[in-house]
């Protein structure tokens, strides 16, 4: 009996069902049926980076096979930005991510975002945002406008987390991803 490894489709498929489901962001073959009204933001940590202890480390190996393993996850999910800060392992991340979209990374700043401004900058989009271990849960906290996420422990790189927008309504969510689970 032949046995092979499907966590990373069925965890694909559950990302679909799931965004299918509450956002307009999912590729649909039929136009009345997207929820143009909704905002999506999707917010990863950069890939593993290296130790060298430099202040700006270039990806891992393993990083540059998670960040195509990110660009896997999110192919289902049709984004009108890729935003990054500006630093090797966010832009590679998010690089990788942008070139399978046929989308330009776009920098933002790595601290003080204004959070009000960027969402109505990005209104009725779907926008991924690749940041830091310590940013990414802040700008989740700041798009709702509630201290709910806490900093990402060093070692975690599997964690997404979704920010819906509609009208006066801000809702988030996060999901682990372990897109290297695959390997």
């Amino acid at each position: 009996m032949r046995t092979c490894n499907t966590r990373l489709p069925f965890v694909t498929f559950l990302l679909i069902l799931i965004l299918s489901g509450s956002s307009g962001c999912v590729k649909r073959d039929k136009p009345e049926l997207m929820m143009t009204d909704v905002t999506t933001f999707y917010l990863i940590r950069h890939a593993e980076k290296e130790s060298d202890g430099g202040s700006d480390p270039a990806l891992t190996e393993q990083g540059i096979r998670r960040a195509h393993k990110w660009a896997e996850v999110f192919k289902h999910i049709e984004l009108d930005a890729v935003y990054s800060t500006d630093y090797k392992r966010t832009r590679d991340t998010a690089s990788v991510i942008a070139r399978s979209q046929q989308q330009e990374v776009i920098l933002y700043p790595a601290r003080d975002l204004n959070y009000a401004e960027f969402a109505d900058r990005n209104l009725h989009k779907s926008v991924l945002l690749v940041g830091h271990s310590n940013t990414i849960p802040a700008i989740a906290n700041g798009l709702v406008g509630k201290e709910s996420y806490s900093e990402l422990d060093e070692s975690n790189y599997s964690m997404l987390f979704i920010v819906d927008i509609t009208g006066t309504t801000r809702t988030a969510r996060v999901m682990y991803i372990d897109p290297q689970s695959s390997d």
